[in-house]
């Protein structure tokens, strides 16, 4: 699959909106949060062990999501990232240790090509 999306400044502005949306739901949710630093903290992702980064870009939803990603507006993906710094910052748990852009990345493999494929017919 070797598709170049572009999206225009709403479709970027609405995606982003719907990502920090599934964001704070991940956050709002101790348990599902807790299981991704639980994930992280034992080095694993059960669904990718054994895998290589190469070999996860080539899961099609995957893939797929990662060139939606790359279509949005920078600005639109630093505000991701900053509404999940800001998300990651107000955890008042135990100390999970510099791993943060291991769950940023672990919530992005699990949670957000759903909701990539909402709107977009999967590659065949």
């Amino acid at each position: 699959m070797n598709r170049n999306f572009t999206l225009c400044r709403a479709a970027s502005a609405d995606l982003r909106q719907r990502m920090i949306s599934k964001l704070k739901a991940v956050f709002g949710c101790n348990n599902k949060i807790l299981h991704y630093i639980a994930i992280n903290n034992s080095q694993s992702l059960p669904q990718y062990e054994g895998t290589t980064v190469e070999n996860v870009l080539t899961y099609p939803e995957t893939n797929l999501c990662y060139q939606v990603w790359l279509a949005m507006d920078v600005e639109d993906r630093h505000t991701v990232l900053a509404a999940f710094q800001e998300l990651y910052s107000s955890l008042k748990l135990a100390n999970y240790g510099n791993r943060k852009t291991l769950i940023f990345c672990t919530i992005f493999l699990l949670e957000f090509p759903a909701l990539v494929g909402q709107e977009r017919e999967w590659p065949d």
